[in-house]
């Protein structure tokens, strides 16, 4: 899972000129090195460190759950949150799990959206054991708009899929690129990627 904040920035460079200058973002590292991911060696060869946020064990999600959460509330208030992959699937597994139960004992602003890019499915931890929330879970566990954005060509097409399948549908956009795992560049795609995420911001500003 190893990329970085770096990366992202880069890979969201030119959706975020689509979506104008009236936004403004943030891009956080995780806090486990590790080796890239090959795709991302080969794009971002001069990149010296990579990171995941988090293991597959329940210790490592709920630790990264909490350094979500703290960074929220720290550097906050924040009206979107987004990523991609395994970033994604983080953010996901927050507002399924914690951000409900933090909206009755914290002040900040609450997310009104969420960006999902090359998703993995939300993580379910049941008895301390992490397995993804996939077709056998039930239910709409991420209730505010979402825009996901994905590939038919990627191999996680199907979890990405499945990751919509568990948020608000009356409040889910989708806009699949035709690639793989990756944003595509092309001005048409951008476009189509842009068009999907206004959209999902108005929804949110207009408090659906």
């Amino acid at each position: 899972m190893g990329s970085n904040s770096q990366v992202f920035e880069f890979q969201t460079e030119l959706l975020r000129q689509a979506l104008g200058p009236q936004h403004e973002y943030e891009f956080v590292d995780g806090t486990i090195e590790c080796d890239p991911t090959p795709d991302i060696a080969t794009s971002f060869p001069t990149c010296h460190k990579y990171y995941s946020y988090f293991e597959r064990e329940p210790n490592s999600i709920n630790a990264a759950l909490d350094d979500l959460e703290e960074y929220l509330t720290t550097n906050g208030p924040f009206d979107g949150i987004w990523g991609i992959s395994q970033g994604a699937m983080l953010a996901a597994t927050y507002l399924a799990r914690r951000y409900p139960k933090a909206l009755e004992h914290s002040s900040y602003q609450s997310i009104k959206c969420a960006i999902f890019i090359c998703a993995m499915p939300l993580c379910i931890l049941d008895d301390g054991d992490p397995r993804l929330a996939t077709s056998d879970i039930e239910g709409e566990l991420v209730r505010i708009p979402t825009a996901h954005i994905y590939g038919a060509l990627d191999p996680s097409y199907e979890k990405s899929i499945s990751l919509k399948s568990r948020c608000r549908k009356d409040l889910a956009l989708a806009f699949d690129h035709g690639g793989g795992h990756e944003l595509p560049r092309s001005h048409e795609k951008t476009t189509g990627m842009a068009e999907t995420v206004a959209k999902t911001i108005d929804q949110a500003l207009l408090g659906a």
